[in-house]
């Protein structure tokens, strides 16, 4: 719902930290160095895309990485309140294309569930790499819900 980008980008914003190397390399406020690389974002224009741009990613870019890669993919303008925020807050964490695959789902609570069952099975698949990520998914996918289902209620 169009109405919701702004509470579900300062979701995401309170969610993220600031620069941290995780399973993804290089991160911050949740855009990865792969990202930063993919889209080819020379922030110190130094002609290479490097740890050094990760840093200078600021809360502007965020939200214009976020609208153009997360938002507009997963076509959240057309979704319901709630949803929107739950698929496009799975989006950043997994990708669009993960989030979009559960949109078959359009009650949040079972979107939630579907989306812990995603991150059991990555944790499965490879345990050492993210043995130390799940609770932390887990713990988001839940605050997202409440956030998601906030959001629904004051869309009626």
């Amino acid at each position: 719902m169009r109405d919701s980008f702004e509470p579900t980008i300062e979701f995401i914003l309170k969610e993220e930290g600031g620069y941290v190397v995780d399973h993804a390399g290089a991160t911050k406020m949740g855009l990865t160095i792969g990202l930063i690389k993919a889209l080819s974002l020379d922030l110190d224009h130094d002609g290479d895309v490097d740890v050094a741009d990760v840093r200078l990613v600021d809360q502007s870019l965020v939200v214009k990485v976020f609208r153009e890669q997360f938002w507009n993919p997963i076509g959240a303008d057309a979704l319901p309140a709630g949803l929107d925020l739950m698929a496009c807050d799975f989006g950043y964490n997994a990708g669009p294309k993960a989030a979009k695959s559960l949109l078959v789902y359009k009650d949040i609570a079972v979107y939630a569930l579907r989306r812990q069952m995603y991150y059991w099975g990555l944790r499965c698949k490879n345990p050492a790499k993210y043995k130390d990520d799940f609770d932390g998914w887990i713990g988001r996918s839940l605050r997202a819900w409440q956030r998601a289902a906030e959001l629904l209620k004051g869309s009626r």
